[in-house]
Order: C-alpha cells, then sequence, then structure tokens
C-alpha cells in the first residue's frame, strides 16, 4: 500500500522530500517488496528459499534508501520537518523493537511461533505506517521545501551505509555462529 501512496504522491514528493531515487522507481520498489514479503514470509515460512535473502537485501536497501531521506529530505527546522522526524523515529524505534522481538521469539527455549508471527507481522505494518505517516505529511503540511544536499553529504551517508552493512554481517555471523554452539 505505501507504494500505491508514493505512486499517487510522486510529482508532489519530488520537490516537498527529496530522494536520491525517483519517487516512480520508489514506488515500484515499494511494491515488489511487498511480492518479495509475502513470497519469503507467507509462500516459503519455515523452508529454505531464495525468497528470503531477495526479501532481506530488498528490505534493507530501503531502509537505507528511507534513511537517506530522513536525513537529507527534510526541512529539518521547520514544523513540517519535525513532524516528518517525530513520525520517522517514532517508526524506527518502533520497527526495531518488533523486529528484535520477533528475532528473539524464533528460536531458544522461550521459542513461540505466535509470538513470532505477532511481532514479525508488527514490523511489517510499522515501517509502511510510519513511512506513510511521513509522505503524508510532506505533502499536506505547509512548509519550504528542503535545501540542497552537498557532495560531502552524499559521501558520508555512502560510508555509514558501508559502516552499517559491515556491522549488520558481523552481528548475523555472530548470530548464526552462537545458535549452531547450543
Amino acid at each position: 500500500m505505501l507504494g500505491v501512496l508514493v505512486g499517487f504522491y510522486r510529482e508532489e514528493l519530488t520537490t516537498k522530500l527529496p530522494c536520491l531515487l525517483p519517487w516512480t522507481w520508489m514506488a515500484a520498489l515499494l511494491i515488489l517488496q511487498g511480492v518479495a514479503s509475502f513470497m519469503a514470509d507467507v509462500y516459503s515460512l519455515a523452508k529454505s528459499s531464495w525468497w528470503h535473502l531477495v526479501d532481506a537485501l530488498q528490505a534493507s536497501f530501503l531502509v537505507g534508501i528511507y534513511t537517506e531521506v530522513m536525513i537529507f529530505g527534510l526541512s529539518h527546522g521547520s514544523l513540517r520537518g519535525s513532524l516528518q522526524l517525530l513520525c520517522a523515529a517514532a517508526g524506527y524505534l518502533g520497527a526495531f523493537v518488533a523486529f528484535m522481538r520477533s528475532r528473539g521469539s524464533r528460536k531458544g527455549a522461550d521459542a513461540s511461533a505466535a509470538r513470532y508471527a505477532f511481532w514479525h507481522s508488527l514490523w511489517h505494518f510499522i515501517f509502511p505506517a510510519s513511512s506513510s505517516g511521513v509522505v503524508l505529511i510532506s505533502v499536506h503540511v505547509p512548509g519550504d521545501a528542503p535545501p540542497g544536499r552537498s557532495p560531502l553529504a552524499y559521501m558520508a551517508f555512502i560510508l555509514a551505509c558501508m559502516v552499517v552493512g559491515l556491522l549488520w554481517a558481523v552481528y548475523n555471523s555472530f548470530i548464526s555462529r552462537s545458535s549452531k554452539g547450543e
């Protein structure tokens, strides 16, 4: 649904919420993410499948783009920018908690399929819901267009993405090794 919303407001978002990618592409990627998530979490549930990798890679990419928009695309210091940031921060925090709780519900002595399904479903709801809020605030709350980005800002963002990706890979490697030792 977020992809449909972004597609509907793509023209307004171009100036009111700048993004590294064209908003038409973002709408398509978000719709494709819905397909990948369905194929990984419903069709391939509890089975080994390439859909899990596709879902994880595409979701990570979209979270990275969302982060870029939150850093560089908001009208920081304005009412619109503050509302966007509040909505985005609530989404990040809620989604992170739901994601970590869903992962914790999958393994160990306290594993629960019902708790995993609840927290994983909540993860899939929180990020699109808060992102929809940011889109609607961007389009409907008056304010100035955000300032342009500098090349240094892009380089800092790319470096930050590389560091986060490396940390995520190390974390997953550590979790994988520790779960094999159980």
